[in-house]
């Protein structure tokens, strides 16, 4: 995933859902809706009693004057992941994310039935800051022309299931 995806509220219930309680739950809440930056406040979710709970976080593992946006799913248990995949995963609600080709064009993935996409992720508190990093794995048949990388991508229920691993 090259580092950007879409929050819209106006095409998909679930995710106008998501942003409602976020904007309740926040006393004025400042998080960008429409195409997400690394380093912006990202809506993210997480499970609480059984539910998907969202949260406000920021996109990206400061690291030696970097930021550390995606996390390769076969580096998940290396020292540097290890302790968030294990007790702190959570999913990125999306409209959409996008992938850059070869040739350095754009191209917008969303769900054919305009459905909410769930990225895996985990996260980590830095300096008081909770911070998230997507979960990469290698691209599917259909994204490879595009790039050799993408999201792990779920749909709710799975995104429930991965939430309630953590230990």
């Amino acid at each position: 995933m090259c580092g950007r995806y879409q929050l819209f509220d106006n095409k998909n219930k679930e995710i106008k859902k998501i942003i409602e309680e976020v904007r309740l739950r926040y006393s004025n809440p400042d998080f960008p809706v429409g195409e997400i930056f690394p380093s912006n406040l990202g809506v993210i979710l997480t499970l609480k009693n059984g539910e998907l709970y969202p949260e406000l976080m920021i996109w990206g593992y400061p690291f030696k004057e970097k930021l550390i946006i995606n996390a390769r799913s076969e580096n998940l248990h290396s020292y540097f992941y290890a302790d968030d995949f294990q007790k702190r995963r959570c999913v990125v609600p999306v409209s959409g994310f996008y992938e850059w080709d070869s040739n350095r064009k754009k191209h917008y993935i969303s769900s054919s039935e305009n459905e909410a996409l769930y990225l895996g992720a985990i996260y980590r508190n830095i300096d008081g800051t909770n911070h998230y990093c997507i979960i990469t794995k290698d691209a599917s048949e259909r994204l490879k022309p595009i790039h050799s990388r993408m999201p792990v991508i779920m749909n709710k229920e799975q995104a429930i299931e991965f939430l309630s691993r953590n230990s």
